[in-house]
């Protein structure tokens, strides 16, 4: 079974889908304005401009360096906090890398900007912490991905009638795109918490291309049906069933949704081939307590996220039940490299070889699996776990995992062609 059998209509640009709607839309409109010419004074301002100002789901509290804005997408009012913090010595005229984090179900914008410890960690970073929010409807306040995610019919729901929050998005990478001087366009990142967490998970495959990465935490990743293909290690019957590929992933998410006839993927099918704004494979940071039901999900985030291309980390944090990973912006920088990414280091003629092109990876702990030795036989270095499962799948089926002593870490292994590459027999 393959996933791309499933859909046989190719990808859809998510960015094209949207402009051509707002497009439309404003070609339809073309013949009001001659007709409402006496609105064009109280047109100067467009009600979805993006200003300063308050909104309950921003809350600031006079928090020092944070700013509210407000504006409106999708007809709906919406906000968002930023703190900017004050520029490093010699770095005054450098635009700052930004990072997006969603917030949990039920909360609002100040559960990051709002906290002193957390400022004074992006202050360190000399980076820009952007806080979203979630809008509140019908007194309601949680973010809204697609309902019945992934189908056949609609693989890849990335338009506004899919999700209202889709725009909201958008508006806001469209802002920090309008402001070079502030915020470096090549450096910004998407992360969230619990509902947040699953949230980006959907809408950065929707603007792969505008984002360097994205980090999830206590969250995951919802498979059904024909999409099955991998039953996690994590499978626990306590926690919603037994899995069977082809039927039923076992695992029951918060709200249990997904599990519609047609329903594949919950939120949205991983965009096989995601492209940072880099050009790059997409970074993707997976966080999760080891005592969070979560755990199961995050797993199947890691499984279809690696299957799609994407750059993947791993990580599942000893003792922590459903909460972000401890000093978890440092975790952020370094997982998703924040601020490597404005010195990234260049390659010397001393460097390790790699496959096709790749990096060595790091092992399950985040120690570097760097090996001339592995690299020199055509190999590639990465965690000892991962490069055992991607022997199970068909194009690795005449490669190898060679012994741990081979790469840098003894919880790594290297993983090579069963046929010396440079060898015709």
């Amino acid at each position: 079974f393959h996933l791309v059998s499933i859909y046989p209509n190719k990808l859809p640009n998510a960015t094209m889908i949207v402009s051509k709607i707002r497009s439309c839309v404003n070609r339809r409109a073309l013949p009001l304005i001659g007709i409402f010419a006496f609105l064009s004074a109280a047109a100067a301002v467009e009600v979805s401009d993006i200003v300063e100002g308050t909104d309950p789901a921003c809350p600031n509290r006079n928090n020092p360096g944070v700013k509210s804005y407000v504006f409106e997408a999708a007809g709906i009012r919406r906000c968002f906090n930023v703190y900017r913090p004050e520029p490093a010595d010699g770095a005054e005229d450098v635009p700052q890398p930004v990072l997006l984090m969603a917030h949990g179900s039920g909360s609002n914008a100040n559960l990051w900007c709002g906290k002193p410890h957390v400022r004074a960690s992006f202050a360190a970073l000399n980076t820009t912490l952007l806080c979203t929010s979630s809008a509140i409807i019908d007194d309601h306040k949680t973010w809204r991905p697609p309902k019945e995610g992934s189908s056949a019919t609609n693989p890849y729901p990335c338009s506004e009638e899919d999700s209202v929050d889709l725009p909201y998005y958008e508006r806001i990478l469209d802002w920090i795109d309008g402001r070079p001087a502030d915020y470096d366009r090549e450096r910004v990142f998407n992360g969230g918490f619990s509902q947040g967490s699953n949230f980006i998970s959907y809408v950065s495959f929707c603007f792969p291309g505008r984002l360097r990465g994205m980090a999830t935490s206590g969250s995951g990743l919802k498979v059904n049906g024909a999409a099955v293909e991998y039953c996690s290690e994590y499978d626990n019957p306590s926690r919603g069933g037994v899995c069977e590929i082809g039927v039923a992933d076992g695992w029951k998410n918060t709200g249990n949704t997904g599990t519609c006839e047609g329903c594949l993927f919950t939120p949205m099918r991983p965009l096989d081939g995601a492209t940072d704004v880099t050009g790059r494979p997409l970074r993707a940071c997976i966080n999760v307590g080891e005592l969070d039901s979560r755990v199961h999900g995050s797993d199947q985030y890691r499984y279809y996220f690696e299957r799609a291309g994407l750059r993947t980390n791993f990580t599942i944090w000893p003792g922590v039940r459903h909460a972000m990973p401890p000093d978890w912006p440092k975790v952020y920088d370094e997982c998703l490299g924040i601020t490597a990414s404005a010195n990234p280091s260049t390659p010397t003629p001393t460097s390790s070889p790699t496959l096709c092109g790749e990096e060595h990876e790091e092992d399950s702990k985040g120690k570097s699996c760097k090996s001339v030795h592995c690299g020199k036989l055509g190999g590639q270095c990465m965690d000892k776990k991962k490069c055992k499962r991607l022997l199970k799948q068909d194009k690795y089926a005449d490669y190898m995992c060679l012994g741990n002593k081979v790469c840098a870490s003894r919880k790594c292994l290297c993983l090579i062609p069963m046929q010396c590459p440079d060898r015709e027999d």
